[in-house]
């Protein structure tokens, strides 16, 4: 009876310890599982001005519009957005263009936004990768926001470019100025100018380092473009700063498996058109190439096209480097080329047929961010609205090489030969008979001087041979 009730006791303590648990596990549950962020439609009812009817829904409309930005206790920026078509086609931002410079100091840096408060159509994020400046002025000018293409409701790029887009851009065309005076902070929003490209087609072209890339290795350099129009009149492009993403990659060839060795990388180039883009081969015969970085289409076109070539004896090897018929038919649609990169291709192969790769590095969701021009003798600096785009994976061009005779030298050299046969006729016949026999007489001597090197080598070679028969 008493070991009974002991039990008992037991088995109620560790119920009663068992429900003092429970609580105090979903709490932390809960405390864990709880965001550390405002919530979006808080944050935006702080300003008095904020009112929900301003944002009907549209189920028609796939944009995303920045309604405001915020700086965080956490030295962190927010963008809150507004996404029409939330009910029907829930959509979501992925990245956006800021400039953190001074007025009229452009520089634009793509950044990544994560999305941390959703609320139907009203949705916040925050901007990974940049970190509240101290100073009491802080500016940033946003010119667009991407989200990722749809298929099911944007345009793809046109067939004939063999071009992908992979984000879609919305212009912002806003710039925020936070000014600070003590614990004080003042903000003015204004609106600003863009740009926009209206049309575009990426790519990339490919040269020899080398005259002589002809083996079974070779070098080549890669060099990627960017043609674009946009929705204003550019008479001078003078600069342009362009996003990409940039990876390296081996390709073994034989089993035609495609290596992925590299992280990608997000790169930025800033052109200028007095700054042409240089590339020196190495080695013998290596080429050297210069090109405008900014082009109108027409002057890219003429520059692209390259004939060359180097002689071996009395043969020519000629290199022709011409774009092909669809490469020019797209570029002739677009105003401006942009060359904003160039990287290494490498090619190998053993000559057996089981050992073939190559290395180069893929570029790819290439986007204008910024555009200074001259119109009507007016300069403006303005930030881009433009897609992130990959164009083809394979060359834009193709590279002949043919091998000639080279008449000249082939008939100079037959001149050359024609007369060496008759001088020696010449001195052969009228060379006086002492003379020849004193020739006849030198060449007998080499001739024994041979025979008798070739006769001592074979007595060495056989002089342990003849030692072992005599020793039987």
């Amino acid at each position: 009876m008493v070991k009974r009730k002991n039990l008992f006791c037991i088995v109620l303590a560790f119920m009663m310890l068992l429900f003092t648990l429970i609580p105090t596990y979903q709490a932390v549950k809960v405390a864990a599982n709880t965001t550390q962020y405002t919530s979006v439609l808080d944050d935006l009812k702080r300003d008095v001005n904020f009112t929900v009817e301003n944002y009907p829904a549209n189920a028609t409309d796939y944009s995303l519009q920045v309604i405001t930005v915020a700086e965080g206790v956490d030295l962190r920026l927010y963008v809150y957005v507004y996404q029409p078509s939330y009910v029907t086609k829930p959509l979501q931002a992925t990245s956006i263009n800021i400039s953190r410079g001074s007025y009229g100091q452009l520089s634009f840096k793509n950044y990544s936004l994560s999305l941390i408060s959703l609320d139907g159509m009203f949705q916040k994020y925050v901007v990974e990768g940049l970190t509240v400046s101290s100073e009491d002025s802080r500016v940033y000018e946003i010119s667009s926001i991407f989200r990722l293409w749809d298929s099911g409701i944007d345009d793809p790029a046109k067939m004939e470019t063999n071009n992908v887009i992979s984000e879609v851009s919305y212009p912002v065309a806003r710039r925020w100025d936070f000014r600070q005076t003590g614990s004080k902070i003042d903000l003015k929003v204004e609106d600003i100018d863009v740009i926009t490209v209206t049309d575009k087609y990426c790519g990339f072209l490919r040269y020899p380092s080398n005259s002589a890339n002809i083996g079974l290795s070779y070098e080549m350099f890669d060099v990627h473009f960017v043609a674009f129009s946009t929705d204003k009149r550019i008479d001078n492009l003078l600069e342009a700063d362009v996003y990409y993403v940039s990876q390296f990659c081996h390709s073994d060839l034989t089993f035609g498996v495609d290596n992925e060795l590299g992280k990608k990388v997000d790169s930025y180039a800033y052109l200028d058109y007095k700054v042409d883009m240089e590339l020196t081969g190495s080695g013998w015969w290596s080429k050297q190439y210069k090109w405008k970085s900014i082009e109108p289409v027409s002057d890219f076109i003429e520059s692209q096209d390259i004939q060359y070539s180097f002689s071996v004896g009395i043969l020519d090897v000629i290199t022709n480097v011409k774009a092909t018929e669809e490469t020019l038919a797209n570029l002739k649609k677009q105003q401006w080329v942009l060359r904003f990169a160039a990287t290494e291709y490498k090619y190998y192969e053993n000559g057996k047929g089981d050992n073939r790769w190559e290395e180069f590095t893929r570029v790819g969701n290439v986007s204008i961010l910024r555009l200074y021009f001259e119109t009507d003798g007016l300069f403006y600096n303005l930030g881009v609205v433009d897609n992130k785009q990959t164009g083809s994976s394979q060359p834009g061009n193709v590279i002949t090489q043919t091998v000639e005779w080279n008449i000249e030298k082939l008939w100079e050299m037959i001149l050359k030969l024609a007369g060496i046969i008759v001088i020696i006729f010449l001195v052969w016949n009228f060379m006086p008979s002492i003379v020849i026999e004193f020739i006849k007489l030198i060449f007998k001597w080499i001739r024994r001087g041979i025979k008798a090197i070739l006769g001592f080598i074979w007595i060495l070679i056989t002089a342990p041979f003849r030692w072992i028969f005599r020793r039987r």
